[in-house]
């Protein structure tokens, strides 16, 4: 075997058994996407500047400053106070917890799907304990509707930001795209529709319910902070066609005004040394040192590593070869191969991390759109993929964060899950979801 074929077949040994390894050692996820990038370099695949290449630098800013600044708006106690105010006004013990999954669902569009997840958690058991029921559906049921809508934009979760930066999408294209309603519309078809399978869940709750707001709202400078992330990220990306270095650097610049504001309302106080999801739950600032350990660094450095090996796998022409094959068990037919990337990645993301399989799927799919002889980008395949994968990671627990999130906050305050009772909420939410909002992206999208 020569040199060239060596780096070949070693590009592909290196991707699948760092994929294989997320799914049994997911809580050490970043460090073994790590040792697969130094694994390229040391085996010669990539010189170490190819490698720092490799990476895309903007998707890693962006993700992190936009965490870093929707953690500081979480902790102003803002989305539990709104939510809270409008629950208060919401008697009806069914509709107060389909209220409940909407916001969560709504916040989840701007803000990363584990704080809605923690936000969400003390008024879902708070509502279950006045209904007194087991929490554990309505704080699955918050997880479920997260996971859903944070596809929907842009800023809502990394693989949106991946599709963006593959097809070069704008913050409003995925609100509307070439005079047609996008995604974002794509995603509430399949938001109605699991929320249509909740109400069959729980409206044999009857009765009243009142819930008195004990939220604090803590300054308002970390709201605007945020938006001011949105605005960045709609006005760069419009502006450059795309993720150029003006959305992450817009990102950085609020999530900085979020810190500053954090650091001058603890400082001088009793800040509190407690985690993220202790702050959120007693509705105390926690201290800068605590704030800064609290994001989600593990994440960060996971995503920044696994850009490597599946550069690589692409760099050795494995991608096309995925392409190609996906094209021949399609027959070479756009609809059978929309049916074939759908039904995979909801499998698929199910049981295994999202993100390097979109960073795989992505420019698979560019090629495939070319080869299929379909014009333009193939949006109606790309969307496809996406509302897969997003949407498919709530079939079980580990499939996505904020289901991990949900189901440990419940055995944390007493209220462990089985599996079977998860699956039996999460199951049919999700085959509905994507059905309604993958037959919608079909009929706008989908070949005539």
């Amino acid at each position: 075997m020569n040199s060239a074929e060596f780096h070949r077949w070693a590009a592909l040994v290196i991707f699948l058994a760092g994929f294989a390894s997320f799914l049994f050692v997911e809580k050490h996820r970043h460090w073994l996407a790590l040792a697969c990038a130094v694994l390229v370099v040391s085996l010669g695949l990539y010189t170490p500047k190819q490698a720092f290449l490799a990476v895309n630098w903007k998707i890693v800013i962006i993700f992190f400053t936009t965490l870093a600044a929707a953690e500081v708006f979480m902790l102003s106690g803002a989305a539990a106070y709104t939510a809270e105010t409008i629950l208060h006004h919401v008697k009806s013990p069914c509709w107060a917890i389909l209220v409940l999954c909407s916001l969560t669902g709504f916040l989840s569009l701007f803000v990363e799907n584990v704080a809605c997840v923690l936000v969400a958690a003390p008024v879902a058991l708070s509502l279950a304990e006045r209904l007194k029921m087991p929490p554990q559906p309505i704080l699955v049921a918050c997880a479920l509707a997260s996971n859903l809508q944070g596809c929907g934009l842009l800023i809502g979760d990394p693989p949106s930001m991946l599709m963006a930066a593959e097809a070069r999408l704008s913050f409003f294209q995925f609100v509307w795209y070439a005079g047609k309603p996008s995604i974002f519309w794509a995603v509430q078809a399949g938001a109605v529709a699991g929320l249509a399978y909740l109400w069959f869940v729980f409206r044999k709750h009857r009765g009243r319910v009142d819930i008195e707001p004990t939220a604090r709202l803590l300054g308002v400078i970390p709201t605007l902070s945020l938006f001011g992330v949105i605005a960045g990220l709609a006005v760069a990306t419009q502006i450059q066609g795309g993720i150029g270095w003006g959305a992450p650097a817009a990102c950085a610049f609020f999530a900085l005004v979020s810190f500053v504001w954090l650091a001058l309302k603890t400082r001088g106080s009793a800040a509190h040394d407690e985690d993220m999801e202790a702050a959120l739950f007693e509705q105390e600032l926690p201290s800068l040192a605590s704030y800064v350990k609290g994001l989600d660094w593990k994440t960060t450095l996971f995503i920044l590593a696994v850009f490597v090996p599946v550069s690589a796998l692409a760099e050795y022409k494995w991608v096309d070869s995925l392409a190609n094959a996906i094209k021949a068990v399609s027959f070479g037919k756009p609809t059978i191969t929309f049916a074939y990337l759908v039904v995979a990645s909801m499998i698929i993301s199910g049981f295994v991390d999202n993100i390097p399989f979109l960073l795989v799927m992505l420019p698979a799919v560019t090629t495939l759109g070319n080869s299929l002889g379909i014009a333009g980008k193939p949006m109606f395949l790309y969307f496809g993929l996406l509302l897969g994968t997003s949407v498919g990671g709530n079939i079980t627990p580990i499939g996505a964060q904020a289901n991990v999130a949900a189901v440990g906050l419940l055995r944390k305050h007493g209220h462990p899950m089985k599996l079977k009772d998860y699956m039996a909420l999460s199951l049919p939410y999700t085959i509905l979801a994507v059905a309604a909002s993958c037959a919608f992206t079909y009929l706008i999208y989908g070949p005539k």
